[in-house]
């Protein structure tokens, strides 16, 4: 383990050569304070043996507080960094003393009973303070020491790790945790820690302050239990307590959302050991770059506004789309075909796939929302969106299933007020994005064993479909990088395919046609913060957005005639919350298809990463409401879903190309407890909680994944649960049920959070109308997945796509503007 003798594995770090600026400043200060304190000690020493009766007890105990603030100073002189970590105990204990002496103002006291200065020290009288005032002045003066010592102790500490997000105890408690959880490491726990920091420092969201908090859960949990902070524990004694307290009886003794937070602090140990390419040949990960398969990276040739250039306090268009996704992006292609002047407004940066890499948290930090955290409240369920130009289409495994007929026809039984088919639309959409069905994609050898054993079952016969999946990727290459964005172009996503060629269309028409107004202009970096409603007009009209553009976050104002709302179901309902639109209902009955993940080992090495991330599906009939995909991951996401702990779950990842899953995506109702709704805690933008019926369903369709794994010949199937199990044989996986019923027990995320402001005939059950106009506005649309009445079960792009493309055509709502 990465620590010395005492335990402490910041402590057994190498250490550059030379003390960095911080550090010697630290050093020259200390050199000052200690000083200070060993005047105090003479002082206090007088005063013991010449002062007033009443205050020798306080001067000898102060004697004793300021030796102990010299010898730990002298020590801090005497070596910055193997001691630097003591100032930790003199900032806390000056801040001890200022808090003692505002609690003494707060009761009234404001005298004291001990003298000032002594004159004989001093060979003079020294002019003393009012009793009144001493009180006050040493609390300043507390105040001030400890906020000084505190800084050098802070900055020092940053700059000895070139800290860039976190704090040093956070940094810490994150060093001592890579040290717990990581045995016999091929990384140093205090490179790890350094690489979560730069993780974390290097993208903008809401939901950065989750790590923080999660490592401070960690940092504290010990003193519940009257011992040592976390990171000030040795090497066993946090083995111990990690094995004790969270693995073997934590679901007893924690609450859900402690663990939660602390299963969270230790996957972002993994998150950064895994990243490292010196663990590569432990899991026989190959990144496709080294394959030696031939590849080519391609530029965007989507042109963007520069945010650091838009100078105008006002910009000004026919219609304003807030969002580059799938909705966003067919919406646009829509209206600048009919002549419209389009500005879309994307919040994440634009990135051109020509420099996507094959890191996966430098990709997660660039292409997502909250770098691929944002978490709910309680930290136990995970949704994962795009933020970039181009949205979820850029990092999505691009697989298209139709809306199926008995969703859509619930949908209008409950008022929705859509066509009884919309074929047309999904058949445009299909030629638009060009999907097609991967028979042809690479696939790996896990893939082919698991098709055969899908095969061998005569599914047909119950109602099943299964069979490669459709998905808008012409020519896979198998880099498997789906899910971090392709490089190669062969992913048809808005940003490759639909914007450019809506950029390019609009351009050859007005050339043609100098009457064409239509065109398409991309904003990126630019967060809409508010949706601006004009006063007075009856029925209510929106005048346009306000925005925060840049990284400098400029404000900028963009009027337009038509506001359309296509920021995912999360983002679109917290804009029209923000902006007070749309009414209580906002927000409310979110859905999702919520996936946790079957994992299985084979005797064979299988190099499952090999291939199309997502090649093939088991469908059974849709009242059960789930599908069983095949899917793998590079490491790094893997190892954030792979089961075990400490070394269970380390020697998982060792069989990691061995590995082979299966992920199931099970479609939730909407509930009223599942809504958008900020919290200003942790940050979190939304509650979300499966029901007790829906983690039942989830067990069964858990159960039928690691069936058909076992019966394609794996070794043991492992769910991704609080609790590790292994199962061997197929009559073993009825624990599934019991072990899934546990709260929090399951590992669960959504690509394909739903609902939000379904669309509904009736203002009193929706937030849109059947034209997707926000129910009581002329001029406001919300197109994206938040408009749907329940989830879908299957991957829901397409559906997305399809009615964006069904609001653009309607007579009577997007589709009937006036050029």
């Amino acid at each position: 383990m990465d620590a010395d003798s005492s335990g402490s594995p910041v402590a057994a770090a190498s250490r550059p050569a030379a003390l960095t600026r911080q550090e010697r400043r630290l050093r020259r200060w200390m050199k000052v304070w200690s000083a200070s304190f060993a005047l105090e000690v003479v002082l206090y020493l007088w005063w013991a043996f010449g002062g007033p009766d009443d205050s020798r007890a306080f001067a000898v105990n102060s004697v004793a507080k300021d030796l102990t603030f010299l010898v730990l100073g002298a020590l801090v002189i005497a070596d910055v960094r193997r001691f630097g970590r003591l100032m930790t105990v003199v900032v806390l204990g000056h801040l001890a003393i200022a808090v003692s002496i505002a609690a003494l103002l707060i009761a009234g006291t404001t005298a004291v009973n001990f003298p000032g200065v002594p004159g004989p020290l001093l060979g003079f009288e020294a002019p003393g303070l009012p009793d009144g005032w001493r009180l006050p002045v040493w609390l300043v003066a507390a105040l001030l020491a400890t906020a000084h010592m505190g800084w050098l102790h802070v900055t020092a500490r940053r700059a000895r790790y070139g800290l860039e997000y976190l704090w040093p105890t956070q940094f810490d408690t994150l060093v001592a945790l890579a040290d717990t959880v990581i045995t016999d490491p091929l990384v140093p726990a205090t490179k790890t820690a350094t690489d979560v920091d730069r993780y974390w420092a290097h993208f903008n969201g809401r939901g950065k302050s989750r790590v923080k908090l999660a490592l401070i859960v960690v940092y504290a949990w010990p003193l519940l239990g009257v011992k040592a902070p976390f990171p000030l524990m040795g090497a066993e004694g946090r083995r111990r307590f990690i094995e004790r307290r969270f693995i073997s009886t934590g679901r007893v003794l924690l609450p859900g959302v402690i663990r939660a937070a602390i299963r969270f602090a230790i996957q972002m140990v993994y998150m950064g050991y895994y990243s490292d390419e010196a663990t590569h040949a432990a899991t026989g990960y190959v990144p496709f770059s080294r394959r030696g398969k031939p590849h080519a990276k391609v530029h965007s040739r989507l042109e963007t506004e520069d945010p650091g250039r838009v100078s105008a306090r006002e910009l000004e268009a026919d219609v304003v789309i807030v969002g580059s996704g799938a909705g966003g992006g067919v919406l646009a292609d829509r209206l600048v075909e009919q002549g419209h002047d389009v500005l879309m407004l994307e919040r994440g940066d634009f990135v051109d796939p020509a420099t996507f890499t094959e890191n996966e948290t430098e990709m997660y930090s660039r292409l997502y929302s909250d770098g691929a955290i944002q978490l709910s409240r309680d930290f136990s369920f995970q949704i994962l969106q795009g933020r970039c130009v181009g949205g979820g289409t850029v990092v999505n495994n691009a697989v298209c299933f139709d809306l199926p007929a008995e969703v859509l026809v619930r949908w209008n039984r409950d008022g929705a007020g859509l066509p009884p088919t919309l074929d047309a639309s999904f058949a445009f959409v299909r030629q638009l994005m060009h999907v097609e069905r991967q028979d042809l994609a690479p696939r790996s050898d896990g893939v082919d064993r698991v098709v055969t054993a899908i095969g061998a079952l005569d599914l047909d016969q119950a109602g099943y479909r299964h069979g490669p999946v459709d998905a808008n990727i012409e020519g896979c290459l198998g880099c498997g990088y789906c899910n971090i964005g392709c490089a190669y172009g062969k992913k048809q996503s808005m940003i490759d395919l639909v914007l450019p060629a809506a950029q390019r269309k609009a351009g050859d028409r007005r050339t043609k046609d100098p009457s064409h107004e239509g065109r398409l202009r991309v904003v990126p970096t630019c967060e809409v913060t508010r949706i601006e409603r004009e006063r007075g007009s009856r029925p209510q009209r929106v005048g346009g957005v306000e925005c925060r553009v840049g990284a400098q976050r400029r404000e900028l104002r963009v009027k337009a005639r038509t506001v359309v709302v296509a920021a995912g179901a999360i983002h679109s309902s917290r804009l029209l919350q923000q902006s007070r639109i749309g009414g209580s209902r906002v927000g409310r009955d979110l859905c999702a298809n919520i996936a946790t993940v079957m994992t299985a080992e084979f005797d064979d090495r299988l190099r499952a990463y090999d291939g199309l991330q997502l090649a093939s599906y088991v469908a059974p009939p849709q009242e059960r409401g789930y599908v069983l995909e095949t899917w793998f991951n590079p490491p790094v996401i893997t190892a954030l879903s792979m089961p075990g702990w400490l070394e269970d779950h380390q020697q998982n990842m060792r069989r990691y190309d061995h590995m082979m899953c299966m992920g199931v995506l099970l479609g939730t109702d909407p509930q009223p407890g599942n809504r958008v709704k900020r919290s200003r805690l942790t940050g979190a933008e939304f509650s979300f909680a499966p029901s007790a019926a829906e983690m039942a369903r989830l067990a069964g369709a858990l159960k039928e994944a690691g069936e058909t794994l076992l019966a394609a010949g794996a070794r043991r199937v492992m769910p991704s649960t609080f609790d590790y199990r292994e199962y061997h044989i197929a009559e073993e996986l009825v624990d599934l049920r019991e072990i899934l019923s546990r709260r929090g027990n399951a590992s669960l995320q959504s690509s394909h959070p739903q609902g939000g402001n379904a669309i509904s005939e009736d203002p009193a059950k929706g937030v849109v109308d059947p034209t997707f106009r926000v129910h009581g506005y002329d001029n406001l649309y919300v197109a994206d997945a938040s408009v749907f009445p329940t989830s879908v079960t299957v991957n829901p792009q397409l559906t997305v796509m399809a009615l964006a493309h069904h609001a653009a055509t309607h007579g009577d709502g997007l589709g009937g503007l006036a050029g």
